[in-house]
C-alpha cells in the first residue's frame, strides 16, 4: 500500500510535467484569435511557463531546505492548480501570460523537490524503478496531453458552424461551456494536478529533511520515527512501540533511552539511530 502511495506521487507529478508543458500547443492559434494578441504576445504566452521555471527551480532550492520536500510539492501544487484556472479562464493577453508563468513555477518547484523526495523515501532496492518511472511518466504526460487535445479538435470541429457573417473567432468550434482552448491549455491541466494534491496527502514529510531539523529535540525525532513507519518501515515501527512502551512503564531512567533495540539494516532507520545516540537520550 505505501509502494502504491509513492507510485502514485511519482506518475501524477510526472505527467502534470509533461501536461503543464504540453498543453499550449494546440491553444496557441485559437487563444490567440479570441485575445486578440500579436504574434509576440502569443509566442510570449507560450514561453512563459518556462519563464516560471526557472525562477520555480530557483526558489525551489532554497525552499526545500527551509520547509521540507513534501511541502514544496504541496506549493507546487498551488500554481498547478492556480495557474491553469487563471489561463483557462482568460480574457486578456496579461491573465494568460501570468496563468502561464504561474504553471511555469509550478513546474520548477515541482523539478527540484519531487526528485529530492523520492530519492529520501525510496529505499534501495526500488530507487531506480521509480526515477525511471517519472521520466516515463512526464513523457506520458506530453503523450497524453496530445490525445486529449486532438480529442478535443475532432470535436471542436464537428460543431463549427462557419459562415461569412460568423466572428474568426469561432472558426475552431466550441466544447462543452467555453472554447475548447481553453480545456485545452487551462481546464484540464488544472483537473490533471488534483492526482497529485491527493498523493502530498497520503504521504509524510521526507524523514532525511526531518532529522536536519531535529537536533536533539525529542519530539521531532519521535515525528521523524512516525514518517518512517508512515513509509513503511518496520524496524521504525519497532522503536516507536518500545517508547511508547517505556512510556507507560513510568519514563525513562536518568541514563536516559540506550537503544535496546536490534541494529537495522534500514538506511533511514541507521540514521535515526546515529542521531539518537549523539544527541544522548
Amino acid at each position: 500500500l505505501v509502494f502504491a502511495k509513492v507510485l502514485l506521487f511519482v506518475i501524477s507529478s510526472g505527467m502534470l510535467f509533461g501536461i503543464d508543458l504540453g498543453s499550449i500547443g494546440a491553444a496557441r492559434k485559437p487563444m490567440s484569435v479570441e485575445l486578440e494578441m500579436t504574434e509576440f504576445q502569443g509566442e510570449s504566452v507560450v514561453s512563459g511557463a518556462k519563464f516560471g521555471a526557472i525562477f520555480g527551480c530557483l526558489a525551489g532550492g532554497s525552499l526545500i531546505q527551509a520547509s521540507g520536500r513534501k511541502t514544496t510539492v504541496q506549493v507546487s501544487s498551488v500554481f498547478f492548480l492556480i495557474g491553469p484556472l487563471l489561463l483557462g479562464s482568460a480574457v486578456s493577453f496579461w491573465m494568460a501570460a501570468i496563468g502561464r508563468i504561474l504553471m511555469g513555477l509550478g513546474v520548477g518547484f515541482a523539478s527540484v523537490a519531487m526528485p529530492c523526495y523520492l530519492s529520501e523515501v525510496a529505499t534501495a532496492g526500488n530507487r531506480g524503478a521509480l526515477v525511471a518511472t517519472y521520466e516515463l511518466a512526464i513523457a506520458l504526460g506530453f503523450l497524453f496531453t496530445c490525445v486529449v487535445n486532438y480529442a478535443i479538435t475532432a470535436v471542436a470541429e464537428s460543431t463549427i458552424t462557419q459562415t461569412p457573417e460568423s466572428p474568426e473567432s469561432q472558426e475552431f468550434g466550441d466544447c462543452l461551456w467555453f472554447a475548447c482552448w481553453r480545456w485545452e491549455a487551462g481546464f484540464i491541466p488544472m483537473l490533471a494536478a488534483l492526482p497529485l494534491v491527493v498523493a502530498t496527502l497520503l504521504l509524510p514529510e521526507s524523514p532525511r529533511w526531518l532529522l536536519t531539523q531535529a537536533g536533539g529535540d525529542v519530539k521531532c525525532l519521535r515525528n521523524a520515527l512516525v514518517a518512517m513507519q508512515r513509509l513503511g518501515r518496520s524496524d521504525a515501527a519497532d522503536r516507536l512501540d518500545l517508547i511508547a512502551e517505556v512510556e507507560r512503564q513510568g519514563g525513562l531512567d536518568e541514563g536516559g533511552l540506550k537503544a535496546p533495540w536490534e541494529s537495522s539494516d534500514d538506511e533511514l532507520v541507521l540514521l535515526w539511530d546515529e542521531q539518537h545516540k549523539q544527541a544522548g537520550l
